[in-house]
């Protein structure tokens, strides 16, 4: 199930084939079959310049891969990019392929990163998000519910709620009681304190067996993950905060619950505005770090 490929500084990870993905057709669907696991090629290769950073290909053909690392901080669907790992040590990312047949299991990689960002404990938004290299305990952030349109909606480039904008606590207590905790630390964990419950959007409660999807929002016993991790990307002068097995409280859809992609309006020492687009819509959270009264 595993293959497994190490690499360094300008070490370049090829994982071979013993066929390409070429569509071979099935007399029976008339399409080409899954990719079998053993015929994922991906390639992983460190920055000639930059230690930390490092570049992923699919090379197997035909195909478009799925990355998932929730230890890296990696969260992707395409078949080429580039991601900066942070801190040493070595890496494990799974890689699912996709074709017309469907989607193969996963193969799994690992590479290594020979050092850590010498940055990362300067970095401002890291400083803001977990309070920093020398906050132990990480940093807690909760939904701000004593303002009005803490969570809402608008058009999907709307900078606020223009859509759907609630007044302060108008929701479920379990809203307001979940924490996010953010550390910054190597596996840049966050941590989702719910108190055994979640307050979702009703595309979710099916997913839960006290879930009511006839109702326009539900809370559910929830178990959060324990592996869950953020990461910061900046893509055109934009910063987004990626969360893997987390969310900000409110689960907008089931995707979100496993990856979401958040952009981020504003971030303080004690105020954090985030947007979720997942698509012709925008959703607004609005987080605070401030103790609770």
């Amino acid at each position: 199930m595993k293959n497994i490929v190490k690499s360094g500084i300008l070490a370049l990870i090829t994982v071979f084939a013993m066929t390409s993905c070429d569509p071979q057709e099935d007399s029976n669907k008339g399409l080409p079959p899954v990719i079998a696991v053993e015929n994922i090629k991906a390639e992983i290769k460190v920055d000639a310049t930059d230690p930390n950073l490092f570049h992923f290909k699919i090379l197997t053909p035909e195909c478009v891969g799925v990355f998932k690392s929730a230890q890296a901080g990696i969260s992707k669907t395409g078949n080429e990019f580039s991601q900066r790992i942070l801190w040493e040590g070595t890496y494990e990312v799974t890689v699912n392929v996709m074709n017309p047949g469907g989607m193969s299991e996963a193969a799994t990689f690992s590479f290594t990163v020979s050092q850590t960002d010498p940055t990362v404990c300067e970095n401002e938004i890291f400083q803001k998000l977990t309070g920093g290299c020398d906050a132990e305990g990480g940093k807690v952030w909760r939904i701000d519910g004593s303002l009005p349109g803490h969570i809402g909606c608008g058009a999907e480039d709307a900078t606020s709620n223009n859509w759907w904008n609630p007044g302060p606590w108008d929701f479920d207590p379990a809203l307001y009681d979940d924490d996010l905790i953010f550390f910054l630390n190597s596996t840049q964990t966050v941590l989702l304190d719910n108190k055994g419950k979640s307050f979702m959007n009703e595309s979710t409660a099916e997913l839960f067996p006290d879930g009511d999807s006839s109702s326009s929002f539900v809370t559910t016993h929830y178990t959060p993950s324990t592996e869950a991790s953020w990461a910061i990307e900046t893509k055109d002068g934009e910063d987004w905060l990626i969360l893997n097995n987390a969310f900000p409280a409110y689960a907008v859809n089931a995707g979100a619950i496993d990856s979401g992609k958040y952009k981020i309006l504003e971030l303080t020492e004690t105020h954090m505005h985030i947007v979720f687009l997942p698509g012709g819509i925008s959703w607004h959270y609005y987080l605070t770090s401030l103790p609770r009264d």
